[in-house]
């Protein structure tokens, strides 16, 4: 039975964007922590953000199969003018925001790409670093993959779930990106030439992001409609949440231990950075 109104709403508002706030402190703690570490080096800036641009573009390949498969199924296989061949039945809205958040994809992976090449000296090979470093199968041979394969046994776990609260747990939900904690941290580097070209990457990713996973809280209310379901999808972004906080220690060549995670999923976390990360709109569903 529905326990739509009398406070359900707002309650059920709070408690799920304040699983994704302690999510998005922790991974900006990582980072944090990482970027303040004494044996930061090279060699791990260019495995981190490797790693990263993986994501990014495989983003942006997978942005751009959807598209095609709803748009352009008849695209070069005819010789008459493809879009002849086309029903037509593409909502023109959702068209422009695929196309325009697959541009930002591939925007956040090329700035990743750029930096790793100043840093190297060193063409990247793109299609290589999707293969080992996608979200969906990425290289488990690799060293130091552990986290990053479990997390994308989870992706595909969670991914299936057919509830219709679902969508606010799965890539495009409330913790997509992390909910930003990552960029966040990056964004506020300064002092040397690589943190500032980190800093006004990442920049960009943050603005980019705010409107992807935190804007997701205000789609709640119309989610869920008993306990239940949202103690349920609390359930999976903890799961998901841990295991993300985990693959972000991975990549970033573990400066925090695992006790410490557990404590972040305990909510043993401020979330004064997270506030600065959604905004005072998006921060008063965690007051």
């Amino acid at each position: 039975m529905s326990e739509a109104g009398n406070g359900f709403t707002e309650r059920a508002t709070r408690e799920l964007a304040r699983v994704a706030a302690i999510f998005a402190a922790g991974e900006a703690e990582v980072a944090e922590t990482y970027f303040n570490w004494d044996q930061r080096d090279r060699d791990k800036e260019v495995l981190w953000l490797t790693k990263q641009a993986g994501r990014e573009i495989e983003s942006t390949f997978t942005g751009l199969k959807e598209v095609v498969e709803k748009v352009g199924a008849d695209f070069m296989k005819s010789d008459q003018y493809w879009v002849d061949q086309w029903g037509g039945d593409v909502d023109r809205n959702w068209l422009e925001e695929n196309l325009f958040r697959t541009k930002q994809e591939l925007n956040h992976g090329n700035r990743c790409v750029d930096i790793i090449e100043w840093l190297t000296g060193e063409p990247v090979d793109i299609k290589e670093v999707v293969r080992r470093y996608n979200r969906w199968t990425p290289d488990p041979s690799l060293p130091d993959m552990k986290e990053w394969v479990r997390l994308a046994e989870v992706f595909k776990e969670q991914e299936a779930r057919q509830e219709p609260w679902a969508r606010l747990i799965n890539s495009q939900g409330l913790l997509e990106g992390g909910s930003c904690g990552l960029f966040y941290a990056a964004s506020q580097l300064s002092g040397n030439e690589l943190n500032d070209r980190l800093a006004e990457a990442f920049t960009v990713v943050l603005d980019d992001e705010r409107g992807h996973g935190p804007a997701n809280i205000y789609q709640i209310a119309d989610a869920f409609t008993t306990q239940e379901a949202v103690d349920g999808a609390k359930g999976l972004m903890v799961e998901r949440g841990i295991q993300r906080l985990r693959m972000r220690n991975e990549q970033f060549s573990f400066p925090i231990d695992e006790a410490r995670i557990q404590d972040i999923a305990q909510g043993n976390i401020g979330l004064d950075v997270t506030k600065a990360i959604w905004g005072e709109t998006l921060a008063r569903f965690i007051d």
